[in-house]
């Protein structure tokens, strides 16, 4: 069977995002609970699963879009700082591409966000499906 398209996920795969991920729900838990109730278990619990999960979990009490809003504008406001392409994901991009290999990605992460990130980082030239 010959290899037609290459799909990536992204959080954890093309991006060290794991640092903006823990970073937004400490700012969030910081607002809307306390920073002392975001323990490593949570710190751990929160990377993969649906971000509208986590946040009707954590706090049930709050309005979870209003949650959500504050933690995707804490995120989009630091992502340099808290994110980076992780090592060799560019250098494989740019292989694939010259290669000519359509490549894509697969991700929970809204279209909106991930557009941004790889826009931010010029890595938008990579993909010809999202």
């Amino acid at each position: 069977m010959k290899i037609t398209t290459y799909l990536f996920d992204f959080d954890g795969t093309l991006m060290d995002s794991e640092p903006a991920i823990i970073s937004s729900y400490y700012h969030v838990f910081e607002i809307y609970a306390t920073p002392e109730e975001f323990t490593d278990e949570r710190k751990t619990e929160v990377l993969g699963p649906p971000l509208e999960t986590e946040m009707r979990k954590f706090f049930p009490n709050a309005d979870v879009y209003e949650v959500m809003e504050e933690y995707r504008q804490y995120q989009e406001q630091h992502l340099h700082e808290l994110m980076k392409p992780m090592n060799g994901a560019v250098e494989l991009l740019k292989w694939l591409k010259e290669e000519g290999y359509p490549t894509g990605i697969v991700t929970s992460r809204l279209r909106k966000s991930l557009e941004l990130i790889l826009k931010v980082f010029e890595l938008e030239q990579y993909f010809e499906v999202l």
